[in-house]
This record gives C-alpha cells, structure tokens and sequence, in this order.
C-alpha cells in the first residue's frame, strides 16, 4: 500500500474510484448545488447541509491526487496531484466563505494560487498533446475559478 514514500490508494480502491470519478463529482457538485440551495432558501439545517456536502467534495477531491493519473509527464503527475489538493482546499475556503467562518479568504487565495499555477502546467500539457482527458480538470479549474472571482466581486 506504501511504497517508497509514495502514499497510493489499495489498487481495488484506486480502479473503482478511477472508473466512477467523473460520476461521483457530478454526484457530489449536485448535492452541494441542493444544499446551497437549502441554505439560501433558510431551511432550518440548509448550514449543516452545506457543511457536510462540501466536505464531502473535498475529501473527495483529495484522495483523487492519489489516484493513478491520466497523464504520461512527470511534470503533469505533479500538476495533477496539486490541482486536486488545491480543489479541495478551495471548496473548504469557499464553505468557509459561504458559513462565514473565519480564514476562508486565505484558503481561498491559497486554493486558487496553487489552482492557476497547476492550469497553467495542465494547459501547456494539453496543448501539446491534445485535450482528451484533461477536459474535466481544465473545466474544474474554471468553474472553480469563476466561483472565487464571483465572490471576490460581490
């Protein structure tokens, strides 16, 4: 299970979540999509809906870095694993944001530095060798980048 210093998940685990990870984020993002609007709409435990399903993304997005990537480069490999934990720190900051919690702007700002420079690594890739799977991170990277900026906006 660890080799070399290299945390990897049991290979069962890592295929299964390899072969369901698009699912399971459209999953997730719809849950949180539910949630947040039963946190707006004042439902009476719309912030523990919240709470849990944006964790449960961020977990989610987390152990995806220990998924055996897509991507040949090494250079790639790493953007892969960081793009993930930055996902995932970003969708805290953004539950933070969204609860008022204090610290969410420097996750944020952590989460969305590390999110760019990492698309930035992934875009060269898929530029070079052709979009085909990295189209859902580079999607990700967007929509998570559009949150952030409509955030910083409002």
């Amino acid at each position: 299970m660890i080799s070399r210093g290299n945390a990897q998940l049991p290979p069962k685990l890592n295929r299964w979540l390899t072969e369901r990870k698009l699912k399971i984020e459209l999953a997730l993002s719809v849950l949180v999509a539910v949630s947040l609007l039963a946190y707006y709409t004042h439902l009476r435990e719309g912030a523990q809906m919240v709470m849990m399903s944006m964790t449960a993304l961020a977990i989610f997005y987390f152990l995806s870095a220990y998924l055996t990537p897509d991507i040949d480069a090494k250079f790639g490999a790493i953007a892969w694993k960081v793009l993930s934990i930055s996902c995932s720190v970003c969708v805290i900051g953004l539950m933070f944001s969204i609860l008022k919690f204090e610290g969410a702007d420097q996750m944020i700002l952590i989460g969305t530095t590390s999110l760019a420079t990492s698309g930035l690594i992934l875009s060269g890739y898929a530029v070079s060798s052709g979009l085909g799977k990295l189209g859902p991170l580079l999607l990700r990277i967007v929509i998570i980048g559009g949150i952030f900026g409509v955030l910083k906006l409002t």
